[in-house]
């Protein structure tokens, strides 16, 4: 039986025991005291079992250590922590992301006032690699998860809270999706009637994806995209039976344009103006003559070192929608 106010908090980690550390310390700063939090280490090979057992376990009871003795994924990482936890609620945080101090207790508050039928989003602030801080969230958000998936609604970095019980009853993440993990499970949530709600306020703090001095399995192209076609043959059965086949097509095609943006802009700012430029040829209908802009006047000031100390607001849902029509 499980403690009806415990969270059971989950942070994955691979080979980057020098994030480690913040990570652990945002969660062990949270106002809400009531959380167990599972390390998971997916096989790691650069020292991370001894670093957390010399500097982590120490510093609350808390804290729990479990390791796979192979690399099996994000999926089955964040699995071993859902069925190894002992909280009512579950949430993530990822190694290079951060909670803001009230994530649980906001939280919480919310998912209290719902049953497990229900799981939550909530905004997030990050700061860009030319040092603008930018505010992310969603507009209010009721209803069922199934509509604003098919909508083209997306998850948010380090921004989602469950009911553990509604996972563990999904049968946890799909271990054969390494891509689009957090996407697989809104589908699968989505198509056993699950509904969303989101929080109006910023309580993450993740990485920027476009941080061009971290080496990322996101940031790698061939890596990313062919992980991202295994995911949409995985995803092709269910999504057309639930939505058709025309609208597969279209999803299959929003998805890869999504990913394709993200990479031309990445690769403006590391300078490769030739992989851009192909990548900008293949989703030039879909780019608009700002963003391409901006993601030229990015390069520049990278490449001059200038920083824009300038608070920049966005409200933004997470998707494709876009790309959908």
């Amino acid at each position: 039986m499980h403690d009806d106010k415990l969270v059971t908090v989950c942070i994955t980690t691979y080979n980057r025991k020098e994030m480690l550390n913040q990570a652990v310390k945002s969660v062990l700063a949270q106002t809400y005291p009531h959380f167990e939090l599972i390390i998971v280490d997916d096989c790691s090979a650069d020292g991370t079992k001894e670093y957390v057992h010399a500097n982590l376990l120490s510093k609350d009871r808390r804290i729990r250590y479990i390791r796979h003795e192979v690399n099996k994924g994000l999926a089955a990482a964040r699995n071993t922590a859902i069925f190894n936890g002992k909280g009512t609620y579950f949430a993530f945080v990822d190694d290079d992301d951060r909670w803001g101090k009230e994530y649980l207790e906001e939280f919480v508050s919310v998912a209290r006032q719902y049953d497990s039928q229900w799981c939550f989003c909530c905004g997030c602030v990050c700061e860009d690699v030319l040092g603008q801080t930018i505010f992310r969230k969603y507009a209010a958000l009721e209803g069922k998860l199934f509509d604003y998936c098919k909508e083209g609604l997306t998850p948010p970095v380090a921004s989602q809270f469950y009911y553990r019980d509604t996972l563990v009853e999904a049968g946890g993440y799909n271990e054969n999706v390494r891509s689009g993990v957090d996407h697989d499970l809104w589908l699968t949530l989505a198509f056993r009637g699950v509904s969303l709600k989101s929080v109006d306020k910023y309580l993450s703090q993740p990485s920027d994806p476009m941080d061009v001095g971290r080496v990322k399995m996101t940031n790698s192209y061939q890596k990313r995209m062919q992980g991202i076609e295994k995911s949409l043959n995985i995803w092709r059965e269910a999504i057309v039976s639930h939505y058709g086949e025309d609208y597969y097509h279209k999803f299959y095609r929003a998805y890869s344009i999504r990913e394709k943006k993200k990479f031309f802009r990445l690769n403006m700012m590391r300078f490769n103006f030739i992989q851009a430029f192909q990548l900008y040829r293949d989703i030039k209908q879909y780019l608009s003559g700002g963003e391409i802009l901006k993601s030229a006047m990015i390069s520049i000031f990278l490449f001059l070192n200038i920083s824009i100390k300038r608070t920049k607001y966005y409200i933004n849902q997470p998707g494709f929608a876009p790309f959908l029509k």
